[in-house]
């Protein structure tokens, strides 16, 4: 099938449109594509895998412009343990993941809305309150969630954005914290 051929295919507009829409959300919020994008494409009938590796792909320059834009912001050594944490779990929530694939569409797609529910819930429920540093323990529990969720379902980002929020950092530092750590595991998860 040529190039032509494939830009002519109605599915190829519809995942146009549902990755634009997910970038639009990712770019406004700083996170969410994923909360976007995973559940409608699950819905026009993509798989998972299929569903994430869409998403980590078209994020690809969205991730690589933050932190260039936001390098005067990074702290390398805060990066360090939260990479290596969702590098570590990512593995696991694929297995978990493959171990699923023999459930039901129907039964995957459950499981995808009780984690963009849940996502949802925390972001809304959630106010930390920002301090200069949080408790060591909340590191332990969000990077190797956030990682495993990735590798899961595609939706690592709710976990950090929420420990994120829990600090005073300005705005920048935010933001090129999460690009840094998208970006850190973007070549693994896919």
């Amino acid at each position: 099938m040529s190039f032509l051929e494939i830009l002519a295919q109605p599915a190829t507009w519809q995942l146009v449109g549902v990755l634009c829409l997910g970038i639009f959300v990712q770019a406004a919020a700083g996170f969410a594509g994923g909360l976007v994008i995973v559940p409608l494409l699950l819905w026009a009938g993509y798989s998972i895998p299929e569903a994430q590796t869409s998403l980590l792909v078209a994020t690809i320059p969205q991730n690589l412009w933050g932190v260039v834009s936001f390098r005067d912001s990074l702290d390398s050594k805060r990066l360090v343990w939260p990479g290596a944490a969702r590098l570590l779990f990512l593995p696991l929530g694929v297995l978990t993941l493959q171990w699923m694939e023999s459930f039901s569409m129907v039964t995957l797609r459950q499981i995808v809305g009780v984690a963009v529910l849940s996502a949802t819930l925390a972001t809304m429920l959630f106010r930390p309150k920002p301090r200069e540093q949080v408790a060591p323990i909340w590191s332990y529990l969000v990077f190797p969630l956030s990682g495993f969720l990735q590798g899961l379902v595609g939706m690592g980002g709710p976990p950090m954005v929420l420990w994120v929020q829990a600090h005073d950092w300005d705005t920048r530092r935010m933001r090129g914290f999460l690009f840094s750590m998208y970006l850190i595991s973007l070549a693994p998860g896919i």
